[in-house]
């Protein structure tokens, strides 16, 4: 998730839902792609108006790159 619009790339619109878990209503309205470099590629990005932050899924990485992450307590 991101909440900078300009983050996003190939843009589309998406039914707006919400997670009641998270107690947000209309939580996003579009998505996209955000291309950190030519190696990194991150699809379905969710914009979500005034976010002050961007949220990256450790699980949708791992689908979606085939790789394994480590934490550590000094290292990931």
């Amino acid at each position: 998730m991101t909440g900078n619009l300009n983050n996003l790339i190939n843009l589309c619109d998406m039914e707006p839902f919400s997670w009641e878990w998270l107690m947000v209503v209309s939580l996003a309205s579009t998505h996209g792609v955000v291309k950190h470099n030519p190696k990194l590629t991150l699809c379905d990005v969710f914009y979500v108006h005034g976010l002050n932050c961007n949220l990256t899924s450790i699980a949708q990485l791992i689908n979606d790159l085939l790789c394994t992450i480590i934490f550590t307590q000094s290292f990931v």
